[in-house]
């Protein structure tokens, strides 16, 4: 998975997400992701299948509940 395609999943824009978890930008810090997103960031270093799975899952869960409402 391509960080662009972990920003799209998240609903930010690849520079966005570069700065957070970068934390610093021009010297200044820069905000956090609340949480999980932290934990999608964080976790993207070390395990992108880690990440690629989350995702795929949140999908899932999500399209079994709008099936459940309707």
């Amino acid at each position: 998975m391509t960080l662009k395609e972990v920003a799209e999943a998240m609903g930010v824009t690849e520079i966005n997400l570069r700065t957070r978890m970068c934390r610093k930008a021009a010297g200044r810090s820069a905000p956090s992701f609340p949480a999980p997103r932290k934990k999608i960031v964080g976790a993207w270093f070390w395990d992108r299948r880690a990440v690629t799975k989350f995702i795929a899952n949140q999908d899932k869960a999500s399209q079994e509940g709008a099936m459940a409402k309707s």
